[in-house]
């Protein structure tokens, strides 16, 4: 198994909380916790590595719910559903982005206001701690990138990477400019680097910058 994978494993495994485990098969064996971090609280919570699934339910009663679940259609069960996301990591040395000069600054106020609340949001880019990296067009922020640092139990640290570019200046492989020098911001801090992506131009860039999807991740409100 690859260093990265153990990696993996043991982030999700921590901050799904004692007792947690991923197993192989398609058949879920919910963890009834209700201070699982792999999902928002009250939630049902699932990730996949390869082949191997690790499961969160609130309480034995959505836990039941969750494992009686079709297979292929477990987001049938529940009336709210965040994800599929895709699991995207560093792998090995990060790619670079596009020649572009990269500065940092958090000052991306009106990077955020010209964005919509949901660009905003999947970003995470409000959540960062790491330095923000941008890309200035006269003076101002249009692109910018940063991690939140995460550590589980047991130790694993990771960069969990957020991207945001301005509406009128997608598709001008900023989004890559940015990311990569997050990443080997990250990458250089022994940080193992992590992409997720739901929208398909983000796991573009992702792949763009040497991340591998291994797995995904989904979150479920059953009633």
């Amino acid at each position: 198994m690859q260093p990265t994978v153990e990696r993996v494993l043991a982030l999700w495994t921590g901050l799904a909380g004692p007792g947690a485990s991923f197993r192989p098969g398609p058949a879920l064996h919910p963890l009834v916790t209700d201070e699982a971090l792999i999902c928002p609280p009250g939630w049902c919570g699932l990730v996949t590595i390869g082949d191997r699934h690790l499961s969160t339910a609130p309480d034995a009663r959505r836990a039941r719910a969750l494992a009686q679940a079709p297979a292929g259609d477990r987001r049938g069960v529940a009336t709210e559903a965040l994800g599929p996301a895709h699991l995207a990591y560093l792998t090995g040395p990060p790619a670079t982005g596009p020649s572009e000069p990269v500065h940092t600054d958090r000052r991306v106020d009106a990077l955020l206001a010209a964005c919509s609340p949901a660009d905003v949001d999947e970003s995470g880019l409000a959540d960062t701690t790491s330095p923000t990296f941008v890309v200035l067009r006269e003076g101002a922020p249009v692109a910018a990138a940063g991690y939140q640092r995460w550590t589980a139990a047991g130790g694993t640290a990771v960069a969990h990477l957020s991207v945001l570019t301005h509406p009128a200046f997608r598709r001008h492989g900023l989004a890559r400019v940015v990311g990569a020098a997050a990443t080997t911001h990250a990458h250089s801090h022994g940080l193992l680097c992590q992409w997720r992506a739901r929208p398909a131009a983000s796991l573009r860039v992702a792949r763009a910058l040497g991340f591998t999807v291994l797995g995904s991740q989904l979150s479920l409100l059953i009633p």
